[in-house]
């Protein structure tokens, strides 16, 4: 086959997972790109092409690219029905890594320098909004304004599972009586942008926004307020809260694996690890016997 076949080939499998998966658009893309990316690597689908994709292609990708796409490849030889052509997981030895995760004090100063130069009521809630329910952005964007209203939000979420989202009191009240809110019916999306006449923000019409724009918003702030850009993006809030929320609860694992939604509570407790930073603030507090 050639690429041309083997990209249409590629697009029947996507269609497949549409219908019959319970896949969120974001992960189905995923399989579409990693295909892609091994035919482009290595010329097609079969045995010998995965092979190569995953002894090579380190040169050019990061393990976890090269990981995620052999597990596709996988998923496809099973759609394919040529289970014999699967080729070995790779496993990742790397541990996670919160070592770019923003402090409590870059959130505060990120917040200030927006609020004292101009950012709009929705950027500075966004950030807010992150830092204080660690939802994913996926979940942020379908939060409505009677969400708000009512302090939670249920959706289904990631694996067709309900996902409540709750969103702190004092937040919540605030956002409610503020102009994101303002004239607005419960089930407008809270980030959705309205017309504004002037006086007041019309009921209807306006523009959603993407989480491509969320992530270029907070690294635009973060850049121009002197922060590390590149630790500010929307997942990264997520890390933020895990960590502070274990620091205020007094390590409580339960309770923070339930307010993120994981499913495993092991992924939760990876939170409990000390970055490099507070590991040598640590040292420092209890090495006093030279």
């Amino acid at each position: 086959m050639t690429n041309e076949e083997w990209l249409v080939e590629i697009d029947r499998f996507v269609r497949h997972l549409k219908r019959n998966t319970p896949l969120a658009a974001n992960s189905i893309d995923a399989y579409r790109n990693h295909l892609r990316r091994i035919v482009s690597f290595a010329g097609g689908l079969t045995k010998n092409c995965a092979v190569k994709f995953s002894q090579g292609a380190e040169k050019q990708w990061a393990i976890k690219t090269v990981s995620g796409a052999v597990d596709c490849y996988n998923k496809y030889v099973e759609w394919a029905r040529r289970p014999k052509d699967k080729v070995r997981h790779i496993t990742l030895s790397v541990p996670p890594s919160f070592e770019h995760v923003p402090s409590r004090g870059d959130v505060e100063r990120l917040v200030a320098y927006m609020r004292e130069n101009g950012a709009g009521v929705r950027e500075v809630t966004l950030v807010r909004f992150l830092a204080a329910t660690g939802a994913r952005i996926s979940e942020v964007l379908r939060v409505t304004v009677g969400d708000v209203r009512r302090g939670v939000s249920e959706q289904i979420g990631k694996g067709r599972k309900l996902r409540r989202v709750l969103i702190p009191k004092s937040l919540a009240s605030e956002i409610a009586a503020g102009p994101l809110a303002e004239n607005a019916a419960d089930r407008w999306p809270l980030f959705r942008r309205r017309a504004f006449d002037g006086r007041r923000f019309a009921r209807r019409g306006g523009v959603g926004i993407t989480a491509r724009w969320a992530c270029n918003t907070l690294h635009d702030w973060a850049g121009r307020a002197g922060l590390d850009s590149q630790a500010f993006h929307p997942h990264a809030f997520r890390h933020f809260f895990a960590k502070e929320a274990l620091k205020s609860s007094g390590n409580d694992v339960s309770l923070v694996c339930d307010l993120l939604g994981h499913a495993d509570i092991k992924t939760t407790s990876k939170y409990l690890k000390l970055t490099q930073a507070e590991q040598r603030q640590g040292l420092d507090r209890i090495a006093n016997w030279f």
